[in-house]
C-alpha cells in the first residue's frame, strides 16, 4: 500500500470513530428527555382530570343540596291535612260513576297545586270550617208525605220531590246533583275544609232531615245542590235561592245566607260562564227554613235548555262547576 494512503487512513479512522461515538451519545441523550416529557404530560393531564372530577362532584353536591332545600320549602312541612273519612263516607263509592266522572278530576286538580304555598295557606285558613253539602233529590223518588215548611209552621209541604231530568242529555237531576256533590266534597277537602254529604245513596230523606243532618254535624255553612227546569227551553242560566228579609224562621241567619247566595252565584258564573240569573229571595224552601247556619241553594243551570243541559252533563264542564262553587265558598269565608 502506498505510504500516502496509509497516512490518510491513519488520520481518517480516528475522526470517523470519534464522530460515531459523538453521534451515538447524542442519540442516547435525547431518548430519555423525550420519555420524561411524555410522562410529565400524562401526569399533568391526570392531575387536571382529577381536579375536574372533584369540581364536578362539588358542583353536583351543591345542586342537590339546593334542590333538597327547594323541595322541602315547596312541600311545606307544616302542612296538616285531615285525611280521616267523614262519618257516613262510604269508601265503596270510590268506584261509582259519580267518582269516576268528576271526583277524580277534582282530586287531580287539587294534587297539581298541592305544593303551592298559596294552597297550603288556604288549607290552614279553612281548618275547622265544616261544610255540609246536600245533593238535591234521590233516585228513590218523591215522598208525598208532608212536613212543616219551617220550625213551628202550620204550613206543610212534600218531604221530597222527584226533581227534573236532562231534556237532551237524559241525565236525571238527582244523578247530576250527586256527581257534583261528591266531586265538590273532594275539592273542598283538598282546600282544607271538613265536608259531609247529607246522603250518598238512593234513600228517601226529607228536606227537614237533610237540614237537621247539617245541624248535627255543626255545619258552618249548608250548600244545597240542584238543577233547574222550565217549559220554555230558551230559558238558561244559574241562580241561587236565599231567604227574604222577612223570613219568619232564620232570624240572624238571613243576612249571611243572602251574602253567601250572592257570592256563591257570582263566583260560579265567573268560573263556568253560565248566565247569571241573580238571587231568588223566597221563604218557600223547607230545606232553607230549617237551617241553623247560613244556607244557600244553587240551581246550577236549566236541564231543559240544550246548552245548559249538555254542558252540565259534560265531565270537563263539571270540573268548572265544582271549582266555581268551591271558589264561592272560599270567597264567602275570605270576606267574613
Amino acid at each position: 500500500m502506498p505510504k500516502k494512503v496509509k497516512i490518510l487512513l491513519i488520520i481518517l479512522i480516528p475522526i470517523i470513530v470519534i464522530g460515531a461515538v459523538v453521534l451515538v451519545y447524542s442519540l442516547t441523550a435525547k431518548a430519555p428527555t423525550s420519555e420524561n416529557s411524555e410522562k410529565d404530560n400524562v401526569s399533568s393531564g391526570g392531575e387536571t382530570a382529577a381536579w375536574n372530577l372533584a369540581a364536578a362532584s362539588d358542583a353536583a353536591t351543591e345542586i342537590k343540596s339546593e334542590n333538597d332545600t327547594r323541595k322541602s320549602s315547596d312541600t311545606g312541612t307544616d302542612l296538616v291535612i285531615n285525611t280521616d273519612d267523614d262519618e257516613g263516607h262510604d269508601s265503596s263509592d270510590t268506584n261509582s260513576n259519580g267518582r269516576n266522572m268528576q271526583s277524580d278530576d277534582a282530586s287531580q286538580n287539587a294534587d297539581s297545586t298541592s305544593d303551592d304555598p298559596n294552597q297550603a295557606g288556604n288549607i290552614n285558613e279553612h281548618s275547622g270550617i265544616i261544610v255540609v253539602i246536600d245533593p238535591g233529590h234521590t233516585g228513590a223518588g218523591q215522598d208525598t208525605a208532608l212536613e212543616p215548611l219551617g220550625p213551628g209552621s202550620s204550613e206543610m209541604k212534600k218531604k221530597n220531590s222527584s226533581g227534573t231530568a236532562g231534556k237532551y242529555s237524559g241525565l236525571a237531576e238527582y244523578q247530576l246533583n250527586m256527581i257534583i256533590s261528591k266531586a265538590l266534597r273532594t275539592e273542598l277537602e283538598n282546600r282544607g275544609y271538613t265536608v259531609y254529604l247529607t246522603h250518598e245513596t238512593d234513600i228517601k230523606i226529607s228536606n227537614v232531615e237533610r237540614a237537621q243532618f247539617a245541624t248535627e254535624k255543626n255545619a258552618t255553612v249548608y250548600i244545597r245542590i240542584h238543577a233547574n227546569g222550565s217549559t220554555d227551553t230558551s230559558v238558561n242560566g244559574a241562580l241561587t235561592i236565599a231567604p227574604t228579609d222577612n223570613n219568619a224562621f232564620l232570624g240572624d241567619l238571613i243576612a249571611p245566607s243572602q251574602k253567601l247566595s250572592q257570592i256563591l252565584l257570582d263566583e260560579y258564573c265567573k268560573e263556568t260562564g253560565m248566565a247569571n240569573k241573580g238571587v231568588w229571595y223566597t221563604d218557600t224552601m223547607t230545606g232553607n227554613n230549617w237551617a241553623t247556619m247560613p244556607v244557600s241553594l244553587i240551581e246550577m243551570g236549566y236541564m231543559s235548555n240544550k246548552t245548559d243541559d249538555l254542558n252540565m252533563a259534560d265531565p270537563d264542564y263539571q270540573v268548572k262547576i265544582v271549582n266555581g262553587i268551591a271558589n264561592g265558598i272560599d270567597a264567602y269565608f275570605a270576606g267574613n
